[in-house]
């Protein structure tokens, strides 16, 4: 194609893209490359730009991180035309996007919010309202054990959040002197708590145990205390077997 007929149609190519739409507009590189996206189309050896029209988008959430639950809990949050001032909601508890003194976004977890997978969506305005074009994002929230205690025949294990009644609930124990032995306890809540009971065998084992949840599929963590142990532990000695309850023992 002759040079004189390349520049002919990328003058037409200029006033096409820059026009488009219902205002007329002046044709410059600028507001082409604010409508268009350029690119080479090659014919008979020689590069000929075309235009792609530009998709605008609005508001839309990135997929957010697994987050492990704790009053206060910052959720990251990042993706297109984020700003602080949206709102994101958890099962229909609203919380503000907020910005961090290094510019990065986040929102405090509601403290409402279950273990399990929920999900959030985006949302703006006072009262905030969900913006129809903003896709949902799954949020996943971790349970953690706060603390692990033996009274005789069972193990009382206190979660956060409460395990909401209808919820699948499984308490682990796992030995932490290397024996694979481990008890899984299943619960299915009749009401919201946070306190688990957990029946014991008169055959289990006396020692030191890992204690561990898992709501709806999501496992909690093991935290590391400052000596570099997991936890919580537990420790069992001389259960005497009175406590009745479904427990099963992995040996």
């Amino acid at each position: 194609m002759p040079r004189k007929q390349i520049a002919a149609a990328f003058a037409l190519l200029l006033v096409t893209c820059a026009t488009a739409g219902s205002q007329p507009a002046t044709a410059t590189a600028d507001s082409v490359s604010d409508r268009c996206v350029l690119m080479p189309l090659y014919v008979g050896g020689l590069p000929v730009l075309t235009c792609h029209p530009r998709v605008r988008v609005g508001p839309q959430l990135d997929p957010l991180p697994v987050t492990t639950y704790a009053a206060g809990t910052v959720v990251p949050v990042s993706g297109n035309a984020i700003v602080a001032g949206q709102q994101v909601a958890i099962d229909g508890q609203w919380s503000p996007i907020l910005a961090a003194a290094d510019g990065s976004l986040g929102f405090i977890l509601p403290r409402e919010a279950r273990a399990g997978t929920d999900v959030a969506r985006l949302g703006a305005g006072q009262p905030p309202l969900p913006l129809a074009a903003a896709f949902p994002q799954r949020l996943v929230v971790r349970p953690s054990v706060a603390r692990a205690t033996f009274s005789g025949d069972k193990v009382e294990v206190m979660i956060e959040p409460a395990a909401e009644a209808g919820q699948n609930v499984t308490v682990d124990l796992r030995a932490t002197d290397g024996s694979p032995v481990s008890i899984h306890v299943p619960i299915t809540p009749d009401e919201a708590t946070s306190d688990l009971s957990v029946p014991l065998p008169a055959a289990f084992p006396s020692g030191t145990y890992l204690a561990g949840v898992t709501v709806d599929g999501v496992g909690s963590l093991p935290r590391t205390d400052p000596a570099g142990a997991d936890g919580p532990q537990v420790r069992i000695n001389g259960v005497d077997g009175s406590a009745a309850g479904e427990s099963r023992i992995t040996p």
